[in-house]
C-alpha cells in the first residue's frame, strides 16, 4: 500500500468513527438527554361546596336521629377531576409524575403518584374536605390550583377560579320515632 493511499485510509476511517460517535451521543450533545419528563394538564374541573345544613335548627331536646349531605359545617369540600397528560414523543420512557391540588395557600391535598408512558393519561379524583378558616363562603370564588411534578420539579400547573355553592341539607327525627329494623313505628 502506498502512504498515501494508507493516509486517506485512515482519515476515512476516522471521519467515519467520529461521525458515528456524533450519532450516537447526538442528544446527549445536543442537552436532551437530562431534561425533565414532561406532561401537561389537560383537564381540571373542580367544584368547591360549603354546607348549608343548620344542625341546631333541625333539633330539640333529646336524641335525634339525622341523615346529612354535603361537608360538615365549618367545613368545605373540593371535588372534580386532574386529568394528566404525557404528549407524544419518540423514544420516551415512562417516567413517575405526582399531582397535587389546593384551594388559595392551602398546598396539602396530594393526589398521588403515576408512571405515564409516552401518550398515556391519568384521571386523578379531587376528594378533599378541608376546615374552613374563612378561605370558601357561599356565592364567593375561590382559586384552585393544580401542580405536576417529576423529580420535584414542577412540569405542569393549572388554576380554575369556581364559585362556591352551598350544598347540603340536613333531615332530623327524634330517635322515639325509628324502631328497630323491621319494626313499624
Amino acid at each position: 500500500m502506498r502512504p498515501l493511499s494508507a493516509t486517506v485510509a485512515v482519515l476515512v476511517l476516522v471521519g467515519v468513527v467520529g461521525t458515528g460517535l456524533v450519532i450516537l451521543n447526538f442528544d446527549e450533545l445536543a442537552g436532551g438527554g437530562d431534561a425533565p419528563a414532561n406532561a401537561t394538564v389537560s383537564e381540571l374541573s373542580p367544584r368547591v361546596t360549603v354546607s348549608g345544613a343548620d344542625y341546631e335548627n333541625e333539633t330539640g331536646n333529646g336524641t335525634y336521629t339525622c341523615m346529612a349531605s354535603g361537608p360538615t359545617p365549618g367545613f368545605y369540600a373540593v371535588h372534580g377531576r386532574l386529568v394528566v397528560e404525557r404528549p407524544v414523543e419518540n423514544g420516551d420512557d415512562p417516567a413517575q409524575f405526582a399531582a397535587t391540588a389546593w384551594v388559595a395557600d392551602d398546598e396539602r391535598d396530594h393526589l398521588g403518584n403515576v408512571t405515564l408512558g409516552s401518550g398515556e393519561t391519568e384521571l386523578f379524583r379531587l376528594r378533599d374536605v378541608v376546615e374552613n378558616d374563612g378561605t370558601a363562603a357561599a356565592d364567593e370564588s375561590v382559586t384552585v390550583h393544580a401542580r405536576v411534578t417529576h423529580d420535584g420539579e414542577p412540569v405542569a400547573n393549572a388554576t380554575r377560579t369556581v364559585e362556591v355553592v352551598e350544598f347540603g341539607e340536613v333531615d332530623c327525627e327524634p330517635a322515639e320515632a325509628i324502631g328497630p329494623v323491621g319494626e313499624s313505628t
